[in-house]
């Protein structure tokens, strides 16, 4: 193995050994382009017995973390769920590795997924392959977005056992369960300096919240088109980045969705080939096979959800020196988003 690498790399190298019970060899260890907060990831290229392999080596953040708390087994598990038929398609996970003994801390490793991803940071709609496409193509692009994210809505979660996502001690209901969640995690990102767009949208949420449910189903959580790879068809490979997954109704991640659009069309026209709101929606409600509703209640709590997660951000941004948090937590995309629908 080259002495190039550092200690971690290399006990990772070692551990894959005694697991194949093969010679490995660490030829390359890079970080994905645009790799998110949420995990440390590391795509290693090696070498194990004759055969060359790409792996993706998941860990937690070594720096101050985006969620309180990070259920590697519980991802795995929904991960191993979903493998089963393969009807959402995810990337298998090679290895799982509960103790911090062989390289210091917990890991996972998955294949690695050939394809594109549409870019973060800026996202596809400043810049990108997504955008370079011709607009019939961007919308095949959307519709299979569309088609994949109700496969994960159809899922029968509860014939395979995905009721480790339940989280009842937040609530008997789903929104309950939703609202109780996300108050805990608010409190621990705004370490008491509270956001008044975040929590007056929060409000206007309980005090509006949908009268009828429908029947809970696999919620994605992180539902944006960049958590997932396509190949040259733009059919899609992969869905990725499932540490927000929950039971709910499916019309969380289309509000998810609504919203992150919403922000990133501040600064940007939508893509040509991008079909409006209306349409969106009945294609979607073709996929899933029945009619959403409160689809504009969704969207505010997805701004909720989001303007959560962006007030942790920006305390790690502002402790790294990117941006002045005090701030930015309360002045920055999501808020100006959120404070738009509230008028």
């Amino acid at each position: 193995m080259s002495a190039d690498f550092d200690p971690q790399i290399k006990k990772f190298g070692e551990w894959v050994a005694q697991q194949t019970d093969e010679a490995v060899e660490i030829k390359r260890v890079s970080a994905p382009e645009g790799g998110g907060l949420s995990h440390r990831t590391l795509i290693i290229d090696l070498r194990i017995g004759n055969t060359d392999e790409r792996l993706v080596l998941r860990m937690a953040p070594t720096g101050p973390p985006l969620f309180p708390k990070y259920d590697f087994a519980q991802q795995v598990e929904l991960l191993r769920a979903l493998r089963v038929d393969n009807t959402v398609p995810v990337v298998p996970v090679r290895y799982y590795e509960p103790s911090p003994e062989p390289i210091g801390e917990e890991f996972y490793v998955m294949d690695f997924a050939l394809g594109q991803i549409p870019p973060d940071n800026p996202g596809y709609q400043f810049d990108g392959w997504v955008k370079d496409l011709e607009p019939t193509q961007q919308n095949e692009l959307l519709n299979s977005s569309l088609e994949t994210m109700a496969r994960i809505h159809r899922v029968d979660w509860p014939a395979r056992d995905m009721s480790f996502l339940d989280r009842p001690k937040y609530g008997d209901n789903s929104l309950d369960q939703e609202f109780g969640f996300w108050r805990d995690y608010l409190d621990w990102a705004c370490d008491g300096s509270p956001v008044p767009a975040i929590e007056d949208a929060f409000v206007k949420c309980q005090q509006t919240r949908p009268t009828e449910l429908a029947d809970p189903v696999l919620v994605w959580g992180d539902a944006r088109w960049g958590n997932m790879v396509y190949n040259q068809q733009l059919d899609v490979q992969a869905v990725l980045d499932w540490e927000m997954a929950a039971l709910g109704p499916a019309e969380l991640d289309l509000g998810w969705y609504f919203f992150l659009e919403r922000t990133a069309l501040q600064y940007s026209e939508q893509l040509p080939g991008f079909s409006d709101r209306e349409t969106t929606i009945k294609t979607y409600e073709g996929y899933l096979g029945r009619l959403v509703s409160d689809i504009d209640w969704y969207e505010l709590w997805g701004g909720v959800r989001a303007g959560c997660i962006q007030v942790r951000l920006s305390r790690i941004l502002g402790d790294l020196g990117v941006v002045d948090d005090a701030n930015y937590r309360g002045r920055n995309p999501v808020t100006r988003a959120l404070r738009a629908i509230l008028g």
